[in-house]
Protein backbone atom coordinates (compact mmCIF):
# COMPACT_ATOMS: atom_id res chain seq x y z
CA UNK A 1 0.00 0.00 0.00
CA UNK A 2 1.35 3.40 -1.01
CA UNK A 3 0.24 6.34 1.09
CA UNK A 4 0.69 9.92 -0.03
CA UNK A 5 1.04 12.20 2.96
CA UNK A 6 0.17 15.81 2.22
CA UNK A 7 1.78 18.44 4.41
CA UNK A 8 2.63 22.10 4.30
CA UNK A 9 6.29 22.48 3.43
CA UNK A 10 8.57 24.21 5.89
CA UNK A 11 11.52 25.44 3.86
CA UNK A 12 15.00 26.40 4.99
CA UNK A 13 17.85 27.85 2.98
CA UNK A 14 20.14 25.12 1.62
CA UNK A 15 22.91 27.60 0.89
CA UNK A 16 23.09 26.59 -2.80
CA UNK A 17 22.86 29.29 -5.45
CA UNK A 18 21.66 28.40 -8.96
CA UNK A 19 22.51 30.36 -12.12
CA UNK A 20 23.70 33.17 -9.85
CA UNK A 21 20.15 34.44 -9.35
CA UNK A 22 18.12 31.74 -7.53
CA UNK A 23 18.50 30.19 -4.09
CA UNK A 24 17.59 26.60 -3.30
CA UNK A 25 15.32 26.02 -0.29
CA UNK A 26 14.63 22.57 1.17
CA UNK A 27 11.66 21.26 3.14
CA UNK A 28 12.78 20.13 6.61
CA UNK A 29 10.16 17.35 6.69
CA UNK A 30 10.21 15.70 3.28
CA UNK A 31 13.36 17.07 1.64
CA UNK A 32 11.51 18.60 -1.31
CA UNK A 33 13.34 21.46 -3.02
CA UNK A 34 12.07 24.77 -4.30
CA UNK A 35 13.73 27.98 -5.44
CA UNK A 36 13.43 31.60 -4.42
CA UNK A 37 14.83 34.73 -6.01
CA UNK A 38 18.23 35.75 -4.68
CA UNK A 39 17.89 39.42 -5.60
CA UNK A 40 15.35 42.14 -4.94
CA UNK A 41 14.96 44.09 -8.17
CA UNK A 42 13.34 47.46 -8.76
CA UNK A 43 11.86 46.96 -12.26
CA UNK A 44 11.37 50.69 -12.81
CA UNK A 45 14.91 51.73 -11.86
CA UNK A 46 16.27 48.43 -13.30
CA UNK A 47 18.39 48.23 -10.19
CA UNK A 48 19.40 45.63 -7.61
CA UNK A 49 18.07 47.04 -4.34
CA UNK A 50 19.01 44.16 -2.03
CA UNK A 51 19.45 40.44 -1.54
CA UNK A 52 17.19 37.88 0.12
CA UNK A 53 19.90 35.50 1.32
CA UNK A 54 23.45 35.71 2.61
CA UNK A 55 25.99 35.33 -0.18
CA UNK A 56 29.03 33.24 0.64
CA UNK A 57 32.44 33.65 -0.95
CA UNK A 58 31.70 34.69 -4.57
CA UNK A 59 29.07 36.62 -6.44
CA UNK A 60 28.71 37.08 -10.19
CA UNK A 61 25.98 39.55 -11.04
CA UNK A 62 24.51 39.00 -14.54
CA UNK A 63 23.37 41.93 -16.61
CA UNK A 64 19.97 40.32 -17.16
CA UNK A 65 18.11 39.20 -14.03
CA UNK A 66 14.56 37.82 -14.10
CA UNK A 67 14.07 39.24 -17.59
CA UNK A 68 15.21 42.75 -16.62
CA UNK A 69 18.34 44.40 -18.03
CA UNK A 70 20.07 45.67 -14.87
CA UNK A 71 21.66 49.11 -15.11
CA UNK A 72 22.72 49.80 -11.51
CA UNK A 73 23.34 48.45 -8.03
CA UNK A 74 21.43 50.48 -5.46
CA UNK A 75 22.67 51.97 -2.21
CA UNK A 76 23.65 49.36 0.41
CA UNK A 77 22.54 46.47 -1.82
CA UNK A 78 25.30 44.13 -0.59
CA UNK A 79 26.08 45.89 2.67
CA UNK A 80 27.52 43.66 5.40
CA UNK A 81 27.85 40.50 3.29
CA UNK A 82 30.67 39.55 5.62
CA UNK A 83 31.63 36.30 3.83
CA UNK A 84 31.88 37.81 0.36
CA UNK A 85 35.41 37.37 -1.07
CA UNK A 86 35.05 38.02 -4.82
CA UNK A 87 32.57 40.27 -6.59
CA UNK A 88 32.17 40.59 -10.35
CA UNK A 89 29.64 42.46 -12.41
CA UNK A 90 29.53 43.79 -15.89
CA UNK A 91 28.44 47.15 -17.21
CA UNK A 92 27.14 48.96 -14.14
CA UNK A 93 28.79 50.72 -11.22
CA UNK A 94 28.53 50.57 -7.42
CA UNK A 95 26.37 53.08 -5.58
CA UNK A 96 27.02 54.52 -2.13
CA UNK A 97 27.80 51.90 0.51
CA UNK A 98 26.82 49.05 -1.83
CA UNK A 99 29.68 46.80 -0.60
CA UNK A 100 30.16 48.54 2.72
CA UNK A 101 31.00 46.17 5.54
CA UNK A 102 32.06 43.28 3.28
CA UNK A 103 35.00 42.60 5.54
CA UNK A 104 36.39 39.64 3.58
CA UNK A 105 36.09 41.15 0.10
CA UNK A 106 39.49 40.68 -1.57
CA UNK A 107 38.83 40.96 -5.31
CA UNK A 108 36.63 43.46 -7.12
CA UNK A 109 36.20 42.63 -10.81
CA UNK A 110 34.31 44.91 -13.17
CA UNK A 111 33.83 45.63 -16.86
CA UNK A 112 32.22 49.00 -16.09
CA UNK A 113 33.58 52.29 -17.37
CA UNK A 114 33.44 54.03 -13.99
CA UNK A 115 34.77 53.37 -10.51
CA UNK A 116 32.95 55.41 -7.92
CA UNK A 117 30.18 55.43 -5.34
CA UNK A 118 30.58 57.24 -2.03
CA UNK A 119 32.00 54.79 0.49
CA UNK A 120 31.01 51.91 -1.77
CA UNK A 121 33.82 49.83 -0.22
CA UNK A 122 33.82 51.24 3.31
CA UNK A 123 35.29 48.77 5.82
CA UNK A 124 36.33 46.34 3.08
CA UNK A 125 39.42 45.59 5.14
CA UNK A 126 40.91 42.92 2.88
CA UNK A 127 40.42 44.50 -0.55
CA UNK A 128 43.76 44.14 -2.33
CA UNK A 129 42.98 43.49 -5.98
CA UNK A 130 40.89 45.55 -8.39
CA UNK A 131 40.34 44.12 -11.87
CA UNK A 132 39.26 46.63 -14.53
CA UNK A 133 38.42 44.87 -17.78
CA UNK A 134 37.27 47.83 -19.87
CA UNK A 135 39.33 48.46 -23.03
CA UNK A 136 39.84 52.08 -22.08
CA UNK A 137 40.90 54.12 -19.06
CA UNK A 138 38.55 53.92 -16.07
CA UNK A 139 38.80 57.29 -14.28
CA UNK A 140 39.48 57.34 -10.55
CA UNK A 141 36.89 59.77 -9.27
CA UNK A 142 37.55 59.49 -5.54
CA UNK A 143 40.47 61.10 -3.72
CA UNK A 144 43.57 58.87 -3.92
CA UNK A 145 43.73 58.61 -0.13
CA UNK A 146 40.45 56.69 -0.14
CA UNK A 147 41.78 54.03 -2.50
CA UNK A 148 45.17 53.96 -0.79
CA UNK A 149 43.46 53.05 2.43
CA UNK A 150 41.36 50.35 0.76
CA UNK A 151 44.25 48.75 -1.11
CA UNK A 152 46.70 48.96 1.78
CA UNK A 153 44.70 49.51 4.94
CA UNK A 154 47.27 52.17 5.77
CA UNK A 155 47.28 55.97 5.77
CA UNK A 156 48.01 57.62 2.43
CA UNK A 157 51.68 58.10 3.21
CA UNK A 158 54.45 57.03 0.80
CA UNK A 159 56.89 56.79 3.71
CA UNK A 160 54.70 54.47 5.75
CA UNK A 161 56.96 51.46 6.30
CA UNK A 162 54.23 48.81 6.35
CA UNK A 163 52.51 49.89 3.15
CA UNK A 164 52.68 46.83 0.91
CA UNK A 165 50.56 48.14 -1.92
CA UNK A 166 47.53 46.84 -3.74
CA UNK A 167 47.14 45.54 -7.26
CA UNK A 168 45.13 46.95 -10.14
CA UNK A 169 44.82 44.63 -13.13
CA UNK A 170 44.18 46.37 -16.46
CA UNK A 171 44.72 45.52 -20.14
CA UNK A 172 48.49 45.58 -20.74
CA UNK A 173 48.21 48.21 -23.48
CA UNK A 174 46.74 50.68 -20.95
CA UNK A 175 49.23 50.36 -18.09
CA UNK A 176 51.29 53.44 -18.99
CA UNK A 177 48.10 55.48 -19.43
CA UNK A 178 46.87 54.48 -15.96
CA UNK A 179 50.25 55.29 -14.42
CA UNK A 180 49.95 58.88 -15.65
CA UNK A 181 46.20 59.42 -15.22
CA UNK A 182 44.64 61.86 -12.76
CA UNK A 183 44.44 60.42 -9.21
CA UNK A 184 45.80 57.06 -10.35
CA UNK A 185 49.23 58.67 -10.72
CA UNK A 186 49.26 59.70 -7.04
CA UNK A 187 48.77 56.10 -5.93
CA UNK A 188 51.32 54.82 -8.43
CA UNK A 189 54.05 57.35 -7.59
CA UNK A 190 53.57 56.76 -3.86
CA UNK A 191 54.13 53.04 -4.36
CA UNK A 192 50.69 52.23 -3.02
CA UNK A 193 49.30 50.81 -6.25
CA UNK A 194 50.91 48.38 -8.68
CA UNK A 195 49.47 48.09 -12.18
CA UNK A 196 49.70 44.60 -13.65
CA UNK A 197 48.70 43.20 -17.05
CA UNK A 198 45.31 41.61 -16.84
CA UNK A 199 46.35 38.99 -19.38
CA UNK A 200 49.24 37.68 -17.28
CA UNK A 201 48.56 38.17 -13.58
CA UNK A 202 47.59 35.02 -11.71
CA UNK A 203 44.67 34.79 -9.32
CA UNK A 204 44.11 31.41 -7.65
CA UNK A 205 46.52 29.75 -10.07
CA UNK A 206 44.78 31.03 -13.20
CA UNK A 207 45.48 34.20 -15.15
CA UNK A 208 42.76 36.73 -14.49
CA UNK A 209 41.97 36.98 -18.17
CA UNK A 210 41.16 33.27 -18.26
CA UNK A 211 38.94 33.02 -15.19
CA UNK A 212 35.51 31.76 -16.18
CA UNK A 213 33.55 33.88 -13.74
CA UNK A 214 30.23 32.75 -15.18
CA UNK A 215 30.93 29.21 -13.96
CA UNK A 216 32.65 30.14 -10.74
CA UNK A 217 29.55 30.03 -8.57
CA UNK A 218 26.96 28.71 -11.03
CA UNK A 219 25.11 25.42 -10.95
CA UNK A 220 22.90 24.10 -13.76
CA UNK A 221 19.28 24.85 -12.85
CA UNK A 222 17.47 21.50 -12.39
CA UNK A 223 14.70 20.56 -14.76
Amino acid sequence: IVMNVVHEHTYVDSGCTFNNVYREITCTECGANSYNKLYNIDPVKKSIIGINYTIDTNVIIPQDIYGIRITSIDTEAFKNCTNLVKAKYRKFCPSAHCFSGCEKLEIYDSSAGELHGDNAFQNCKKLKTIILRKNGLVPLERDPSYWAFLLNNTPFDPDYAEATGGFVLVPSALISEYQAATNWVALYEAGLCTFLPLEEYTVDGTTAGEIDWDKLNAVVYPE
